[in-house]
Order: C-alpha cells, then structure tokens, then sequence
C-alpha cells in the first residue's frame, strides 16, 4: 500500500478527485482564457469502476455554460484501454481577480465560437483553393506562422503548439482566444 494506491490494488477516490479538479480547471483556464479560476462547487461524486495500477484514464469536458463570471460543465473520467466510464460530476469555476474576488470573465465567448467557425471555413476553402486535401482525420497544429498536420497526437506537439484542431470532429482541443484572433490576423490561410 502507498499513499496513492490502496491494499487493493486500486487509485484512492480522494487523489482521483485531486486529478479531476486538476482537468477541469485546466479545461476551465482554456476556455475562459482567463488567468485565476478558482473551484467553487463539485457536485455527488460516484465512482462506476475502480482505477488500477497502470490504467490510463481520460478527462472529458463538455456542456459548457459560461456565466457573467463563473463556467460550468460536467467532466466525465474514462478509462482509455476499454472506454468505461469510470465517473462524472458537474463543476463550477469562478474566475477571481489578484486579491481573490469574483470577477467578469474578461473574454467574449461568443467571439470566440465565431472565430472557431470561420477558421474551420478557412481550412475547408483552403483545401479547395490550394488542391491540397486537408486530411479528413489527424490533428491540425499552428505555432506562430506555422501550421503541420500529423496523423498522431503527440503531446509534444500538444505542448508546443498554440492551436490544435482535430480534423476528423471538426473540433478544438487547445485555443485561446487570443492565439485564435492572431491567426486569423495573420492569414495563415
């Protein structure tokens, strides 16, 4: 027994919650763009399955709703090797300013969605435009001035780039705000 895995064999239920606090104030920072946010609530916690020793598992975020300063989704753990969900709960993050206080979520989230759209137009008429097929499956990475697909997702790629779309759900799984609006500015395509 350690002080992460119990005589069983299994993650202890309290560091998994540390882990999905972690995620979601991740998925909560990227998607607000904001610098501070802070856990406000963590709704009934059920664990489905346990977490053994070597299992990978996954955070999923979805069903994002964006207040006057606060967001909420629901973040769901899935076990990797045989997608089982291991458990879901609904949180909420406050964005707070240097001295701790709620404040206004400074990004324009519809914006946001607006610019997403247009660049996934963008890369769609850029297929047409050019010849060149963009790949109907892989990843679609830009850092700067530069853009690369690979058919992986490597998390070094994931670290090192600003912007990381997957090509095959049309979907963004790293953004701000502000790389978006850059990109855009820049013409890439």
């Amino acid at each position: 027994m350690t002080k992460d895995i119990g005589c069983n064999g299994n993650l202890f239920g309290g560091n998994l919650l540390a882990a999905i606090d972690e995620a979601a104030a991740i998925f909560a920072h990227i998607t607000t763009g904001e610098e501070r946010v802070v856990t406000v609530n963590v709704d009934q916690l059920v664990f489905k399955k346990p977490v053994k020793v070597n299992d990978i598992i996954e955070f999923h975020a979805k069903d994002h709703n964006i207040g006057r300063s606060s967001i909420s989704f629901v973040i769901q753990v899935i076990r990797s090797k045989d997608k089982e969900e291991i458990c879901r709960t609904h949180v909420v993050f406050v964005a707070v300013d240097e001295n701790g206080k709620a404040k206004t979520i400074d990004c324009n989230v519809k914006k946001i969605e607006e610019l997403k759209k247009e660049l996934l137009r963008l890369i769609d008429f850029h297929s047409l435009k050019s010849g060149s097929e963009v790949p109907s499956s892989g990843y679609l990475f830009f850092r700067g001035d530069q853009s690369w697909v690979n058919s992986d997702m490597l998390l070094e790629y994931m670290y090192q780039s600003d912007i990381v779309i997957d090509l095959k759900e049309k979907t963004f799984l790293k953004h701000r705000y502000d790389d978006i609006s850059l990109l855009k500015a820049k013409k890439i395509w």
